[in-house]
């Protein structure tokens, strides 16, 4: 059992196994009996019963409809979150801010059924999207064709509101010393990736002229992060940093005349043959092949799954892929790169995941 709490919307599944998980886990191991969403509330106290209600509604349909008593056999919950959870169980660092400070296994547990209390495990929901696409998304049929030897390494992605990362290994989520192996999002973005060297590549191609000295290209090489941090990944790569480069590449009449400025929006330009919103995708997606070229020197992932709502750029991962090679600490790169595979599915089955 599975619940993705997210900020605007809590879903549960239930994922029934078909064969023993000893093998790998493909998308025809397990059949989904169950899913359910509802909206967020905007209080913890809520959020806790929220969830509670999710379970027994579960319960209540999979006794009625398939005659599946879920407490007769062991069953684990697993819960994806915003946020780390430290090893006192104290939830930090979450966008849904009610969260934070808070000991949510602790509230919990007095609400659940007595056969969950031992099966319930949290984890940040980049590592449970990092796990479902890991286990039957878009990474599962690649490392599963590794040799047996080598170790499956797979880096998790969501460019987004925010960016976030998860890391597993050998089909194992990691989570570090300190809760947060994979927080790719708030590590510096490389100073080569916001040098005005670098930026100047994509100012000289616009239809104005834009100097690499004026004020607004500037403040693209210096951005506030909420974590306190300067330069994060995620002021870059996350959908907010897209916009932010595009309106620095803005002549200031463009700047000033009212305008709908959006990612959505800057994709249209781009198909309408808007030279500005061209070379802010390509100054993001070079900022983004640099800054994962960190991840690769580091962990040297097998697999990179691009997640989140700017993963669907057409071509994206195909991009990062081919220009990987000329970034990294090597003469070439094996590393793949590709679009998740099951969307917003990600985050409900990789919780459910979490336990076994």
């Amino acid at each position: 059992m599975g619940v993705d709490l997210g900020g605007t919307k809590i879903e549960i599944a239930v994922l029934k196994l078909l064969h023993d998980t000893s093998c790998a886990i493909t998308e025809s191991s397990y059949d989904c009996v169950y899913r359910f969403r509802v909206a967020t509330p905007k209080t913890y106290v809520l959020i806790l019963q929220a969830i509670a209600a999710l379970v027994k509604n579960a319960e209540a349909f999979c006794l009625q409809e398939y005659q599946l008593v879920l407490g007769a056999k062991h069953i684990a919950l697993g819960i994806g979150m915003p946020g780390k959870i430290t090893s006192q169980g104290i939830i930090k660092n979450s966008n849904t801010a009610c969260l934070n400070q808070q000991n949510i296994r602790q509230d919990l547990l007095p609400l659940l059924p007595q056969y969950l209390h031992d099966g319930l495990c949290l984890m940040n929901d980049a590592n449970c999207f990092a796990m479902s696409e890991t286990l039957q998304g878009s990474a599962a049929k690649i490392i599963q064709q590794l040799p047996l030897a080598d170790s499956r390494i797979v880096f998790g992605v969501i460019l987004g509101t925010g960016v976030g990362g998860g890391l597993v290994i050998n089909r194992a989520a990691i989570t570090g010393r300190n809760a947060i192996a994979g927080e790719w999002g708030h590590t510096p973005l490389p100073k080569a990736a916001m040098s005005t060297d670098f930026l100047s590549r994509y100012l000289s191609k616009l239809p104005i002229q834009v100097e690499a000295s004026s004020e607004r290209v500037q403040a693209m090489m210096s951005r506030s992060c909420y974590c306190g941090q300067l330069n994060c990944v995620e002021t870059y790569l996350s959908g907010a940093g897209l916009v932010e480069t595009y309106r620095g590449l803005l002549s200031s009449q463009e700047l000033s005349s009212p305008q709908n400025i959006s990612v959505p929006e800057i994709i249209n330009k781009i198909a309408q043959g808007d030279i500005i919103a061209e070379q802010s995708l390509s100054l993001y997606t070079q900022q983004l092949v640099l800054a994962l070229a960190v991840v690769v020197n580091i962990v040297d992932p097998d697999v990179i799954v691009l997640g989140g709502g700017l993963s669907n750029i057409t071509g994206l991962a195909k991009i990062v892929e081919a220009n990987l090679a000329a970034a990294i600490f090597s003469d070439s790169c094996d590393t793949q790169v590709v679009q998740a595979m099951l969307g917003d599915s990600s985050g409900v089955f990789g919780a459910a995941w979490l336990p076994h």
